[in-house]
């Protein structure tokens, strides 16, 4: 016995939008159009075909950066420095977030910034089962049609937005660990 979108029925499985004879907006985000627009029934609808792919698209990346986080916060608080601010009588919440929250940063960061590429494979997967027309499933049927030029300038885009979403978390790095800051 299966239960999946298609038995309970609780959440659409596919597509953008199951309203008929609405016309996107300015934006073509249909969220933003319905709320501009004051349709709460387009936007409702609209967020409702959002949940099961971004839901497949988080939980991977959540669990990695939770699970990094969290061994990175087991080891900082078997330090000194927190055995030095429990004698003097700091609670567990002060010491947590004044002290080894930070210091426990670069890992999960660092995290963040290699699960970005597996975002962007499992774009073209999740884009395919959900029929969500995007820039994954622009590149699956570039693929399919042996369009290189697409291909390419898909690649492109990606390999820009996986820099430069690097280089801000090697910035926040900086802030969060001066010891791994320039100079």
């Amino acid at each position: 016995f299966r239960l999946g979108w298609f038995r309970l029925d609780w959440l659409p499985g596919a597509g953008r939008m199951s309203l008929r004879g609405v016309t996107p907006g300015p934006t073509g985000l249909w969220v933003l159009d319905g709320a501009l627009g004051g349709r709460w029934d387009v936007t409702a609808n609209a967020l409702a075909h959002l949940v099961l792919p971004a839901t497949t698209l988080a939980i991977p990346i959540a669990v990695a950066v939770a699970r990094t986080l969290q061994s990175a916060l087991h080891a900082e608080m078997t330090r000194a420095y927190v055995r030095t601010a429990r004698a003097k009588g700091l609670g567990e919440a002060r010491i947590l977030m004044r002290h080894v929250l930070r210091n426990a940063l670069p890992a999960p960061l660092t995290m963040v910034g290699l699960q970005v590429g597996l975002l962007f494979a499992n774009i073209l997967v999740v884009e395919r089962i959900f029929a969500w027309p995007g820039l994954g499933l622009y590149t699956t049927q570039s693929f399919d049609s042996s369009d290189l030029p697409a291909v390419l300038g898909v690649a492109l885009v990606l390999g820009i937005v996986y820099i430069a979403v690097n280089t801000i978390i090697d910035l926040i790095l900086g802030w969060a660990d001066p010891r791994v800051g320039p100079g």
